[in-house]
């Protein structure tokens, strides 16, 4: 009775995107029997199936090969094998970042580096210029720089994906650290016309004013007798010198 030898095909991974690929393997082969009597098929999604390969997409596939034999028995053999779409990475825009002159880095930060197809695996993002890159940002110096992210998923599918930015030493960009200066001296003005607090001190001025002011009270002194004073004018006895005289003039009457 003939026997049928199948191939051993790895797994194969590939760019989704693509559409299905052509898979080849080994040529299917029969003992006791000519090769054209041997038949290959794929009853899942595969097209033009062969003894030596098809057209296949994600997915996994059981490739049956018989031999149908003169008294009507069928001799069949099969081998499986998937094809697993691979992780897609999706990379960050990065604009030009500017770094203040003599600054020997920047922190350097960007959206974060997503992937589909990755099984819930890390993804590893690196830069042979950078420091502590991350999926999410890194510390550059001044240059081109290229930040290279990869992911292997469950199946062993490795992706891999890359951006650029630059940073550009600047020598305008005291302008930012004069800013925050001049924000600062405006509250710190406000603060000097608030520290103008002497309204209160002139309170206690104006306090101490009152507490003289009480000394025209005591300048009472002078009201006191000054009037008094004008008393002592009105006894002028001028007048009751006066009226001696006139007895005078009446006794002398009298004599008469």
């Amino acid at each position: 009775m003939p026997k049928i030898r199948v191939p051993v095909i790895e797994d194969r991974c590939i760019d989704e995107a693509e559409g299905p690929v052509n898979v080849t393997w080994d040529e299917v082969t029969a003992i006791d029997t000519a090769p054209e009597n041997i038949t290959c098929t794929e009853s899942v999604g595969g097209t033009n199936v062969s003894l030596t390969g098809g057209v296949f997409g994600v997915g996994c596939y059981v490739v049956t090969c018989r031999i149908v034999l003169p008294d009507g028995k069928i001799v069949s053999a099969n081998f499986s094998f998937y094809i697993i779409a691979i992780p897609i990475i999706s990379v960050p825009e990065v604009e030009v970042q500017w770094i203040v002159c003599g600054k020997a880095s920047i922190l350097v930060t960007w959206d974060k580096v997503n992937a589909t197809n990755a099984d819930g695996n890390p993804i590893n993002c690196t830069s042979d210029t950078g420091t502590n890159v991350t999926v999410t940002g890194g510390y550059f110096p001044v240059g081109s720089h290229t930040v290279t992210c990869s992911v292997t998923n469950g199946w062993g599918c490795f992706s891999s994906a890359n951006f650029t930015f630059d940073v550009i030493e600047s020598t305008t960009t005291p302008e930012p650290t004069t800013t925050p200066e001049k924000t600062t001296l405006e509250p710190t003005t406000t603060m000097d016309s608030t520290i103008t607090s002497e309204p209160t001190s002139t309170l206690e001025l104006t306090t101490k004013d009152s507490s003289t002011t009480r000394e025209p009270t005591t300048t009472q002194e002078k009201t006191t007798l000054e009037p008094t004073t004008t008393m002592d004018s009105t006894r002028t006895p001028e007048p009751t010198s006066t009226l001696d005289l006139t007895t005078k003039d009446s006794s002398t009457t009298r004599g008469e």
